[in-house]
């Protein structure tokens, strides 16, 4: 049996917790002591229950982590069958690797911590570096959502769509493959790849595009927006090669360093299209950045374990999915 513990304070969780019954979510309470300690009491046992613990490491990323680890603790205490983390973002997944000698690989790091705190399968969405899972000793699932998103693309674009008219960008060469999984699902048959020089994080020094734009829709594709310092940059570098419109598909929105302002006020970009794996509802107040929800996503990847289902199944079903002809989905919008 597969119940649900929610440590996600945001939309994201609260929209979960609603398509459940009372009796499939966990609860818990959860306090701090007065020097900043943190504690995780569960409220109901759990002796025997697969749990599945709903959380994202995210900001704040140090406390959202911690946070995690006491509550998995506290579950295996409590003699629970199984702990599966769902988190829709991975901090510190971009720390997979040193850039220098006297620096540590902290990925590997978070992953032997979420390992021994009790944690026995991770299901994430678009792991920035996917040999991370190599890091893991248990089984880990990297939902690719930039598959979902090439989806939705072709299903809500005009009858005049023309595939040919578009083209998927890759930011750098580590991001082929997702670019690759938006193109299938798009039907879009043509890729251009950016090549990036940094030479310290954040910071972008050199730039060469890597293929042909002109006269074409860009659609970069990207795991993550953080600084936004690389997609400006690579969105002018596309209009200066004659693209016409540029969108900008991303799963996790970091935005950090007022970025939002940023990418609203740049007038190379046409649209940015973020999912809400990072609660940034109440910062994302402008027409140009479309916010997508993922609820339906992780609810339905949520109800295949505890149905006993293969996760592959669901997601085929999910890439066949038109939200055009979802009536629940209508009436959601209108209300």
């Amino acid at each position: 049996m597969y119940r649900v513990l929610i440590l996600e304070e945001s939309n994201l969780g609260r929209n979960v917790e609603k398509a459940f019954k009372k009796e499939d979510i966990i609860s818990y309470k959860f306090s701090h002591f007065k020097d900043g300690e943190m504690l995780v009491e569960l409220l109901e046992p759990v002796r025997g229950d697969d749990v599945i613990l709903l959380a994202s490491v995210s900001h704040p990323v140090n406390e959202n982590l911690v946070k995690i680890m006491i509550c998995a603790d506290a579950l295996r205490r409590a003699s629970a069958k199984s702990v599966c983390l769902f988190t829709p973002y991975l901090g510190y997944a971009r720390q997979d690797r040193r850039m220098n000698p006297w620096q540590p690989i902290t990925a590997r790091l978070v992953a032997d911590l979420l390992q021994t705190s009790g944690i026995t399968r991770v299901i994430t969405f678009d792991l920035h570096a996917p040999q991370i899972e190599g890091f893991y000793s248990i089984p880990i699932d990297n939902i690719p959502v930039s598959a979902i998103l090439g989806s939705i693309w072709r299903k809500s674009c005009p009858p005049t769509f023309n595939p040919n008219d578009d083209v998927v960008v890759s930011p750098d060469h580590g991001g082929v493959v997702r670019a690759r999984a938006f193109m299938n699902a798009a039907g879009i048959p043509n890729l251009v790849v950016v090549n990036k020089y940094r030479e310290k994080a954040n910071e972008v020094a050199s730039m060469q595009v890597i293929g042909n734009v002109e006269n074409k829709n860009a659609i970069i594709v990207d795991d993550l927006v953080d600084t936004g310092g690389t997609l400006m940059k690579a969105s002018s570098e596309l209009k200066m090669l004659g693209a016409k419109d540029i969108y900008i598909f991303c799963t996790h929105g970091v935005f950090s360093d007022n970025s939002i302002k940023k990418l609203s006020e740049y007038p190379d970009i046409t649209k940015v299209i973020i999912t809400n794996t990072i609660d940034k509802s109440n910062e994302l107040i402008n027409d140009k950045i479309e916010y997508l929800d993922l609820s339906r996503v992780v609810i339905g990847i949520i109800k295949t374990f505890q149905e006993g289902k293969h996760l592959i199944d669901f997601l085929h079903a999910m890439l066949a999915y038109d939200p055009n002809k979802d009536e629940e989905l209508k009436k959601q919008r209108k209300n």
